[in-house]
């Protein structure tokens, strides 16, 4: 029985001694992400916030304090600020829902780094987060016209606020340093996934509050989406190419994403997109063989139904464009130029 017991000890001793580099290991990679999706945001005015990233294509969420002040004006925003790395880049508001805004980049990407979106109906008292932002703005950047390096703080939640006619969730209070400037950064749980956005605090006192993290999907009742066509050359263009698109809806939306191809002389082409993990995909060639044409109308429309108290709303999403194929005079060239449509709108 003895050596049974010690053979016990032991094995739960390993698996402590093996466990404990794991978790230090999987905080590092939370870390690391945070950091990669985290961003400064400055307004026109000089006034600074924070947001994160949660679709490749560029879509931000941050709080209404800092996503109102780009009203009518573009802002800009920093990947891995105050690194040898930084990346800024526009953005403009999308739209502002009670306490919650959505950002998008002005010109076309597809390859930022995001954070996924938890759940904040796992939080009890004392659940351990993180907070990720640029407090003080560049109070804290070493040098001038540089923007600071994030600040990542621990803490704990230490009340769960509720709204008293129906009881749901609106406020995560945290005992994490909450300052000017940290409006709009992410509330991590231990997985690295967000919880709320940090919308103000007391940070000498050690309190600060979050917004859960289900308020944003207000921002998603009408899909929102980002096109960019593949650049394809001229004698390309009758090659199957692959056009993604990336749609931010609401959970459960499902929604159904179709690519609609017109050219001259022929019958529109409208094929389903399949979802994946990067996005919603439609693989066809542009020019179908044996076709000279050189327009190329396109239309992008995304249904889903979103469901509420008073039952199931249809929305929709519709985005048209028209690309020109023109031949090069010398070698082979680029036939497309970047074109987005957003939220239903056509833009380049």
């Amino acid at each position: 029985m003895g050596s049974r017991k010690t053979i016990a000890l032991l094995a739960a001793l390993m698996s402590v001694l093996i466990a404990v580099p794991l978790r230090a290991a999987d905080r590092r990679e939370v870390v690391k992400r945070a950091k990669a999706a985290t961003v400064i945001v400055e307004d026109a005015f000089h006034q600074f916030g924070s947001a994160v990233c949660i679709d490749p294509s560029g879509f931000f969420i941050t709080v209404s304090q800092v996503g109102q002040r780009l009203f009518g004006t573009d802002g800009t925003i920093a990947f891995n600020s105050g690194l040898p790395d930084e990346r800024r880049m526009k953005v403009r508001l999308v739209v502002t829902v009670d306490d919650v805004s959505l950002l998008q980049v002005v010109e076309p990407i597809d390859d930022l780094p995001t954070l996924q979106a938890g759940r904040s109906d796992g939080l009890v008292e004392t659940s351990q987060i993180l907070t990720v932002g640029y407090p003080f703005g560049t109070v804290l950047a070493e040098g001038k016209d540089r923007y600071p390096e994030v600040t990542i703080n621990t803490g704990r939640v230490t009340a769960l606020r509720r709204r008293s006619r129906d009881k749901t969730l609106s406020e995560i209070q945290i005992d994490a340093p909450v300052n000017p400037g940290n409006d709009g950064g992410p509330l991590l749980d231990e997985e690295g996934k967000i919880v709320g956005l940090v919308y103000g605090g007391t940070g000498e006192m050690k309190i600060g509050a979050a917004v859960p993290i289900e308020h944003i999907w207000a921002l998603c009742s009408t899909p929102r989406v980002s096109f960019v066509p593949p650049a394809i050359p001229f004698d390309k263009r009758h090659d199957p190419a692959q056009f993604l698109i990336h749609v931010l809806t609401a959970p459960g939306a499902n929604p159904v994403v179709q690519l609609t191809l017109e050219i001259e002389k022929a019958a529109p082409r409208t094929l389903n997109a399949a979802a994946t993990p990067a996005g919603y995909v439609v693989k066809t060639a542009p020019i179908p063989p044996g076709s000279e044409s050189a327009t190329l109308r396109y239309t992008v429309s995304v249904h889903q139904s979103t469901v509420t108290a008073r039952g199931a709303t249809p929305t929709e999403a519709v985005a048209h464009g028209q690309l020109a194929f023109v031949a090069p005079s010398g070698n082979s060239s680029d036939a497309l130029a970047p074109h987005r449509f957003i939220a239903g709108s056509a833009s380049c």
